[in-house]
């Protein structure tokens, strides 16, 4: 409740929020609160009969962004620009098979695939990202559960392409 939603560049604005699963359900900024209800999954009722309400008085909170192209296990390897610019995908792949294996970045390939791509993930939510699409195979990292919360896993639910839509065009297509 008072929090300060960012809705836009130059736009806040004051709101109480009712929280549904994972998804704000209501915004309500005007003087009759919102009344959480039962069925709003995490915020269920305590054992006196009431569900808890955050004080967000003071507080900022902005949407959730959407990556829509990263390859989580390769953000550790920062940038490798052999050339100011790429006509096509296929010519940066290939750069990049022979720049990742230079040094330092075999010492960075070292490191294993788990823990680069929870690098990467840091860097997605440090940066607002919520959603993030992984461009590549999937790894066992992301079905890793959450110790502190059972059941629970913590790269969240997963969406996968299904095999064979691949998104690479022929050279010069």
């Amino acid at each position: 409740m008072g929090a300060t939603l960012v809705c836009g560049p130059r736009r806040l604005r004051r709101a109480d929020l009712r929280i549904a699963g994972t998804r704000i359900a209501e915004r309500w900024s005007g003087r009759r609160p919102i009344v959480p209800r039962p069925r709003d999954g995490p915020l269920a009722p305590t054992a006196a009969g009431t569900i808890p309400v955050a004080n967000l008085a003071g507080h900022l909170i902005f949407p959730g962004l959407v990556n829509a192209h990263d390859h989580l296990h390769l953000n550790v390897f920062g940038p490798m620009r052999p050339r100011p610019r790429y006509d096509h995908a296929d010519d940066w792949i290939d750069d990049m098979a022979e720049a990742i294996e230079q040094a330092p970045a075999r010492a960075w390939r070292a490191v294993p695939a788990a823990a680069r791509a929870w690098h990467g993930a840091l860097k997605n939510a440090l940066a607002g990202a919520t959603t993030v699409v992984h461009h590549d195979p999937w790894l066992d990292v992301f079905e890793a559960v959450d110790r502190r919360k059972p059941g629970r896993h913590a790269a969240g639910p997963a969406v996968v392409r299904p095999p064979g839509r691949g998104d690479r065009r022929p050279r010069g297509g």
